[in-house]
């Protein structure tokens, strides 16, 4: 009779709250995942890094929401540190690196290319003009 009575009582009950969130290094190996994407998309279109921008956009707002919730920042906080948004705002960048930095390349490449021709077209008016 007093198990069921003990039922009956409201209870406080305290829920992990990491158990149910990814883990630091997952959190980092999809950063790392997402930064080679967003570096490969990239390296073939310049203009395709703003899609990468994009998905930053959306884990910054992510990472905003998460903080901005007091109750949730207070238990990832209790229960895993300033590290976690730590980690998190690392995903964010390396999102946004990858895309940077395949973009960059990707114009470079283009005006390598571009710059072969304008040279070899010059230095055949050249030839044309003096002979």
């Amino acid at each position: 009779m007093s198990s069921l009575l003990l039922l009956l009582l409201p209870s406080v009950a305290v829920a992990e709250v990491s158990d149910k969130m990814a883990t630091i290094p997952e959190v980092l190996i999809q950063g790392a995942i997402a930064a080679a994407i967003a570096f490969a998309v990239s390296r073939l279109r310049w203009w395709l890094a703003l899609i990468a921008a994009g998905w930053a956009l959306l884990l910054a707002v992510g990472v905003y929401g998460l903080w901005e919730e007091r109750h949730m920042r207070e238990a990832v906080l209790h229960q895993q540190g300033i590290k976690y948004f730590a980690a998190l705002l690392a995903e964010v960048g390396c999102v946004v690196a990858g895309g940077a930095f395949g973009a960059v390349l990707n114009r470079r490449a283009w005006r390598a290319q571009q710059a072969v021709p304008a040279d070899v077209s010059a230095s055949a008016a050249l030839r044309q003009s003096r002979g």
